[in-house]
């Protein structure tokens, strides 16, 4: 858990501000390990991602 809560902190400092949410629940006992990240645009990114040139 504690690796967990180092990305929810990471989370935090560096998504929040772009306008990404944590879909996760913060409380431990409520959570699992994944973080799930959510965001208004979360269509348009994956797609921009997807675009992409991955080669």
């Amino acid at each position: 858990m504690r690796l967990t809560q180092y990305l929810m902190d990471l989370f935090e400092s560096e998504l929040s501000e772009p306008g990404f949410e944590m879909g996760s629940p913060k409380d431990d006992s409520k959570r699992g390990e994944p973080i799930i990240p959510e965001h208004q645009e979360y269509a348009r990114i994956c797609k921009a991602v997807n675009l992409e040139d991955h080669s």
